[in-house]
């Protein structure tokens, strides 16, 4: 992706960018007029598990700026920064008077970006037991061939897990063997599907 000749001239945008250690696919930069709508739509292609998420910056904001992700409202206040599953029906809504303005980022999905998003700060939903899935999938996706082949010689569940465990250690991930396991159990169907298991 290359740089436009505005994003040149934002040393601000830059840096804001530049703390992304992701690759970034698409940055846009996305203003909501007063009085103005995105109707409920979804947005295909994205997910954990396809490897690709959105993320949205709050540039400028006000406290009559609504956002709707399948049938929860939010607010998002300047200076954050949100991940949100937009395969789900979302809207937003400006019934303020002035600019709602947002980053938009299409993001690559890799260790660094996963391990943001599990280590949410206090009171920033957690990833949903789905969206967990979806990003140990992602995870596996991305280990070498060699140490996924010799993963999928497990034929013993604790092993696998401890296994597993130990490597997502060794790149800064961290998530309970019981944890791993109950994913494991809920969407193994899942898994098998998307030729993971």
């Amino acid at each position: 992706m290359a740089d436009t000749e505005l994003l040149q001239q934002c040393k601000y945008f830059q840096q804001v960018l530049a703390g992304f250690a992701c690759p970034l696919l698409s940055v846009r930069l996305l203003r909501l007029a007063p009085g103005a709508m995105i109707k409920e739509h979804k947005d295909s292609g994205l997910g954990l598990a396809l490897g690709e998420i959105r993320l949205h910056i709050v540039v400028s904001t006000n406290p009559k700026v609504e956002c709707w992700i399948d049938g929860k409202g939010y607010h998002w206040a300047e200076g954050e920064c949100w991940y949100a599953d937009f395969g789900l029906t979302h809207s937003f809504i400006n019934r303020g008077d002035t600019d709602r303005v947002h980053i938009v980022l299409d993001c690559r999905v890799n260790d660094w970006l996963l391990m943001q998003l599990n280590n949410a700060a206090p009171g920033v939903p957690k990833l949903s037991q789905t969206q967990q899935s979806d990003s140990v999938i992602a995870l596996l996706k991305q280990m070498p061939n060699a140490l996924r082949d010799e993963l999928f010689q497990c034929h013993d569940r604790d092993e696998f897990i401890a296994r597993f465990s130990a490597y997502l250690a060794s790149i800064n991930q961290h998530l309970a063997a019981q944890e791993l396991t109950d994913i494991m159990r809920k969407h193994q169907r899942e898994w098998v599907e998307k030729d993971i298991l």
